[in-house]
C-alpha cells in the first residue's frame, strides 16, 4: 500500500475555496470484501447543469461510492463498475424528478483504484487524469468521446485504463486539459504544484495525489483556507441513505438538505456522523428523521394511458349493465323453476334464505371479477405497447448514428425497454425487435449464440457444486467441491448419463487417508498410470481413478523444503506436474521418475526471476512451454520456460480487433473471468469462462487475440438457469458444457 498525500483544488472567479467536495481519497476500512483490504480508492466528481448537488450531498455521495467498492465482491473492474452504476442510477432518478421543473444535471466521474501496485481508472465523460513519474507524463482521456457523463441514460458508458504506479508518482485529476505541466512537477510539493497549475486560470476543479511508501495512510494538505475534516479520507456516512431504488424523504433540516444517493446491494453501515457545526447538530436534534421510501426507476409513462382509462370506464359501465342483466336472469330463472315444478304453481323457488344470500353475494363478485379481468388484460396490453414503442424509438434512432458507441447505447436502451415490455406480456413484434437488436450487438461483439440443453439423463447429487470439468475421450469428469470428489458423465448416444458407480474421492487408499480433492487433470489414453483422472488433496496426495475399476490408487508427492502452504490448482504437461501454492507464492514443478511411475526428488521452482504475485489467482493452466495465470481482476499473466529460465509478462495485454474497442486491453470491463482451458490442434485455443454473461471467450494461445465469444440464446436455451455458471469445458468435437452448481448443460458450437 501507499501513503497518499492529497490536495483538492476549487478555484472560482480567481478565488481559492477552502474545500472541493468532489474529491475523495479512501483506504480500505477494516471490514472490507475479500481482496479489497489493501486497495485504495480515489474519486473525482464534477457536475454541470441547472440542478447541482450541494457540497454536503457530494461528500456523502462519494463516501457511499467508496463504501460500494470496498464491500463489493469480484474483480477490481467489477467493483468500479458497481460504483459507476450506483452513481448513474442516483443521478438519473434525480434528473427524472427534476425534469418536471426543468432542472437537469450531468455528472463527470473518474474512478481510480490502486491495487497491487497498479492504477485502475474508469472515466465517464470528458475528464483528464495525469500520471507524473520519473519517466515523464502519462495522460488518460477519452479522446474519441466514447464515454459520456452520468445521469443521462439508463446504460452507462465508461472508458478503462491501467498503469503501473510507484512511490513518488503524482496523480492529477481535472476537467481541463493541462497542456503545459511544469518540467519539475514530479519534484514539487503538492501545494506548490497546485499553485502553479492554477496560476493563470480563473475557474478550476481538480485533485492531486502524491504516492509515498507507507501503510495506507492519507494526509490532506490544506489549501490556503482551512480544509474540512469531513473530506479527508474515508468516513462512513450517517443514517438516512437507503437501499437500491429508494430515496430518503425526510423533514428538512440544515444537514438534511443534501440529496441522498440510493444504496446498491449493501447493508446499512454503522452511523458515524461527519463533522458538524453546533448549528447543524442542533438542527439534527430538533428535527429527527422520519424517513419514507419512494420507489425510483427509469422514466416510465405517468398515469394510465387513454386506452387504459377508456377500458376502466367501460368496465365500470359494464359492471352496472351486467348486474342488471344478472338480476333479470335471476328473476327469469326463478319463474322458470316455478313453472317446472308440477303441483306447486304458487309455491315459488324452494331455496333456503342462506343459499339465496350466497347467490346474491357471489353473482356480483363473479361479474366484477370478469369485468376487472377484461380491464386488467387491456391495461397490460396497452402498457406493453408503450414500452415496445420506446424500444422501437431507440432502435430506429441507432440507424441514424455513425458513432458505434452511441449506436451501442441506443441498442442497450432498446433492450432495456423490451425487458420492461416483457413484464406486461409478449408479442411477435417484440420478439422480432429483440432478435434484431441482439443481432446488431452480437455482430459488433463477435458473439455466436448457442442453444443449451441438459446433459444428464440421471440426476446428479443435489448437494453437488461442480467447480471444474474436463474431457477424457467421450466422457466428462467433474470436481464436486462440496464433497471433494470427482464425478463422471459417460456418453450415451447423443446425450450423457451420470455414472453412480464411479468412485474417486476422499477415503482410504491402501495405508493413506485421502482428504477432499482440490483439483484434477485428465490424462491421455494409454498413460503410464492407466487412469483417466489424476487428482490432488490438501496434503499433496495424488489419486488415480479409472472408470469401471473398483477403488483407486494413490501416492504422496515429495514435500517441498518450505512445506506445503495451500494447494489450490494443478496442471500436467509433458510428464511434469505443476502445483499452485499461493500461500508461499510458488508454482512447484515435479519431474517424472526416471524409472517406474510417479514423481521423484524435491520439486523445482517454476519461476526463476521476477516471480509474479500469486495471491489473487483465479485459475492456472500450462500448455507445452507456456503457463497461463488468470488473476481475479480479469488480467492474464503469461510465462514461458526454456527449461533453465522463465520469463513472465505481468499482465499480458489481450488483443481485441472489434470496432470501437481498445485494441490491447489488460482486462475486459464487461466480463468477469473465472476459469481457463486450452485445446489441442486442429483448433488450438485458450478458452476463458465469463461468469457475468454466461459466456465463453476464445483466444489464440500465443498472442491472446480474441477470436470470438459463445453466449446462450436466452430464448431458446429455456433450461438454462439465470445465475452464474460455476465451471465449463469445450470438448474436442466442439461442444460447450456449462455447470451451474449440480446442473450441467451442453450445446453444439457449430
Amino acid at each position: 500500500m501507499f501513503n497518499l498525500t492529497t490536495y483538492s483544488i476549487l478555484l472560482e472567479a480567481g478565488q481559492t475555496r477552502p474545500d472541493f467536495p468532489g474529491f475523495l481519497a479512501a483506504s480500505a476500512p477494516r471490514k472490507s470484501a475479500r481482496l479489497r483490504g489493501q486497495d485504495q480508492v480515489i474519486l473525482f466528481f464534477s457536475q454541470s447543469g441547472s440542478m447541482p448537488l450541494a457540497a454536503n450531498a457530494q461528500r456523502e455521495m462519494l463516501n457511499r461510492l467508496a463504501e460500494t467498492y470496498f464491500t463489493a465482491s469480484g474483480s477490481v473492474t467489477a467493483g468500479m463498475r458497481a460504483m459507476a452504476e450506483r452513481l448513474n442510477d442516483f443521478l438519473l432518478a434525480r434528473n427524472v424528478r427534476g425534469a418536471r421543473t426543468g432542472g437537469q444535471m450531468v455528472g463527470l466521474i473518474s474512478l481510480a483504484v490502486i491495487h497491487g501496485g497498479r492504477l485502475y481508472l474508469a472515466q465517464g465523460g470528458p475528464v483528464h487524469t495525469y500520471r507524473l513519474s520519473g519517466s515523464g507524463v502519462e495522460h488518460f482521456q477519452d479522446a474519441e468521446g466514447m464515454s459520456r457523463g452520468m445521469g443521462v441514460a439508463k446504460v452507462i458508458s465508461l472508458r478503462y485504463y491501467q498503469a503501473e504506479v510507484a512511490a513518488g508518482d503524482t496523480l492529477i485529476w481535472t476537467v481541463e486539459n493541462l497542456e503545459n505541466l511544469p518540467d519539475e512537477s514530479q519534484s514539487m510539493p503538492v501545494a506548490e504544484l497546485a499553485r502553479r497549475l492554477t496560476g493563470d486560470v480563473l475557474d478550476m476543479q481538480g485533485g492531486l495525489v502524491r504516492l509515498g511508501e507507507g501503510k495506507g495512510e492519507i494526509l490532506a494538505v490544506a489549501p490556503p483556507a482551512a480544509i474540512s475534516a469531513s473530506s479527508v479520507g474515508y468516513t462512513p456516512v450517517p443514517e438516512g441513505v437507503y437501499l437500491s431504488g429508494k430515496i430518503a424523504v425526510s423533514e428538512p433540516s440544515v444537514t438534511e438538505a443534501a440529496e441522498k444517493i440510493p444504496q446498491v446491494g449493501m447493508t446499512e453501515p454503522a452511523a458515524v456522523a461527519p463533522v458538524q457545526t453546533p448549528v447543524e447538530e442542533k438542527a439534527r436534534v430538533e428535527s429527527p428523521r422520519r424517513a419514507a421510501y419512494v420507489e425510483e426507476e427509469a422514466p416510465e409513462p405517468e398515469g394510465p394511458s387513454p386506452a387504459a382509462a377508456a377500458a376502466a370506464r367501460a368496465a365500470v359501465d359494464g359492471i352496472g349493465r351486467m348486474r342488471k342483466a344478472g338480476n333479470s336472469f335471476s328473476r327469469g330463472l326463478e319463474r322458470l323453476f316455478e313453472r317446472a315444478m308440477p303441483g306447486n304453481p304458487d309455491r315459488g323457488l324452494n331455496v333456503s334464505p342462506g343459499n339465496m344470500l350466497f347467490v346474491a353475494i357471489m353473482i356480483p363478485l363473479v361479474i366484477v371479477a370478469v369485468a376487472m379481468t377484461v380491464y386488467y388484460q387491456r391495461g397490460r396490453s396497452e402498457q406493453h405497447q408503450l414500452y415496445l414503442q420506446s424500444a422501437q424509438y431507440f432502435f430506429e434512432q441507432s440507424n441514424n448514428k455513425e458513432d458505434l458507441g452511441l449506436r451501442r447505447d441506443d441498442w442497450n436502451q432498446a433492450l432495456y425497454w423490451l425487458d420492461k415490455a416483457s413484464g406486461y406480456g409478449s408479442s411477435e413484434e417484440a420478439d422480432a425487435l429483440y432478435d434484431a437488436v441482439l443481432a446488431k450487438i452480437d455482430e459488433v461483439d463477435g458473439v455466436d449464440r448457442l442453444v443449451y440443453r441438459p446433459v444428464a439423463t440421471g440426476d446428479l447429487p443435489t448437494d453437488a457444486n461442480i467447480t471444474r470439468m474436463m474431457v477424457y475421450l467421450n466422457d466428462i469428469y467433474m470436481l464436486d467441491s462440496t464433497q471433494g470428489r470427482i464425478m463422471r458423465l459417460r456418453r450415451s448416444g447423443q446425450n450423457y448419463e451420470y455414472d453412480e458407480a464411479f468412485v474417486c474421492g476422499p477415503g482410504q487408499a491402501g495405508g493413506t487417508v485421502i482428504g477432499p480433492l482440490l483439483d484434477f487433470v485428465t490424462l491421455f489414453p494409454g498413460n503410464d498410470f492407466d487412469a483417466a483422472v489424476m487428482a490432488i488433496d490438501g496434503g499433496g496426495n495424488l489419486v488415480f481413478c479409472t472408470p469401471n475399476v473398483a477403488g483407486f490408487s494413490s501416492m504422496a508427492l515429495p514435500v517441498p523444503e518450505t512445506n506445503w502452504g495451500r494447494i489450490e490448482a494443478i496442471s500436467y504437461a509433458q510428464g511434469s506436474l505443476y502445483v499452485l501454492d499461493p500461500a508461499v507464492n510458488r508454482v512447484w514443478r515435479f519431474d517424472p521418475a526416471a524409472e517406474g511411475l510417479g514423481f521423484e526428488g524435491l520439486p523445482h521452482l517454476y519461476f526463476t526471476d521476477n516471480v509474479p504475485n500469486l495471491n489473487d489467482v483465479a485459475d492456472m493452466i500450462l500448455y507445452e512451454d507456456y503457463l497461463y495465470i488468470l488473476n481475479e481482476d480479469g488480467t492474464m499473466t503469461t510465462c514461458r520456460s526454456n527449461g533453465e529460465s522463465t520469463d513472465c509478462t505481468e499482465p499480458t495485454p489481450y488483443g481485441d480487433a472489434r470496432t470501437g474497442r481498445e485494441s490491447s486491453p489488460l482486462a475486459f470491463a464487461d466480463a468477469s473471468f473465472i476459469q481457463l482451458q486450452v485445446t489441442e490442434p486442429p483448433d488450438p485455443s485458450l478458452y476463458v469462462l465469463d461468469k457475468q454473461n454466461q459466456s465463453i471467450y476464445q483466444f489464440s494461445q500465443r498472442k491472446l487475440n480474441l477470436q470470438g465469444q459463445y453466449r446462450p440464446d436466452s430464448r431458446l436455451s429455456s433450461f438454462l438457469p439465470v445465475g452464474e455458471p460455476t465451471s465449463f469445458v469445450v470438448s474436442p468435437n466442439r461442444r460447450a458444457f456449462l455447470a451451474f452448481g449440480n446442473q450441467v448443460f451442453f450445446a453444439p458450437m457449430e
